[in-house]
């Protein structure tokens, strides 16, 4: 019966924060039906749904980016970003990295980071690039989001109270150096991508049962 209560409990957490636009640790964003909160402030919309064609094949719906390159204006840099259930406390729920499918569908050399800004202003991004071949072929790729794989961009405070209140994720073409917010190129490119998960540390494990019972239904409904 304690068993059965912890995990009905785990639930409840998983469930709520979900709803409640926070992070929680094991979480999957597989964009079934529409591009779940990603979005872009860049003027003209990067993301967008489509509703085939994703890992799990014809019937697999991702979210794709797109941008245009021309000029450095609207919708010219390659990337978007979430501020619902990718903000809030990853320290505290043991988030220790972003793993999703990505296929490269259009770009010489898509080189692309995370990036964090927290609600105190501080920013952290991927000191390592993840290089996407636009092959149009699906890979899975892990981003570590540790402090000693993150670079440090803008704010003064610390890892550990940044991502204990994150305010926004980016996922971003950013080649070079590690830069800050506007340090991406206007960049002509299109990729794809799918199941991004909240992968979690030791902090986290409590719910990564609960979270590989939802992803394996997803799996066995497709």
């Amino acid at each position: 019966m304690k068993s059965r209560l912890l995990m009905s409990g785990s639930l409840i957490a998983v469930a709520s924060g979900w709803s409640s636009g926070s992070v929680v640790s094991g979480q999957v964003d597989a964009f079934d039906a529409d591009v779940m909160g990603w979005t872009s402030s860049f003027g003209t919309p990067t993301s967008s749904w489509i509703s085939g064609g994703g890992p799990g094949g014809v019937g697999d719906a991702y979210m794709q980016i797109r941008s245009s390159g021309a000029s450095g204006g609207s919708g010219s840099r390659l990337g978007g970003w979430n501020g619902s259930q990718w903000s809030g406390d990853f320290y505290g729920q043991g988030v220790s990295a972003i793993r999703m499918d990505i296929a490269g569908f259009e770009g010489d050399a898509t080189e692309l980071r995370l990036m964090f800004i927290s609600n105190s202003g501080s920013t952290y991004t991927s000191t390592l690039t993840q290089s996407i071949v636009s092959d149009a072929q699906w890979r899975t790729y892990t981003f570590d989001i540790s402090e000693a794989s993150l670079t440090p961009v803008g704010g003064s405070v610390g890892y550990a109270d940044s991502f204990g209140d994150i305010w926004r994720m980016w996922i971003r073409h950013q080649p070079g150096d590690p830069a800050a917010s506007g340090g991406a190129p206007a960049y002509p490119g299109r990729i794809g991508v799918d199941n991004i998960r909240a992968v979690p540390g030791i902090a986290g494990a409590g719910v990564l049962g609960v979270a590989g019972l939802m992803s394996g239904a997803k799996r066995r409904r497709r």
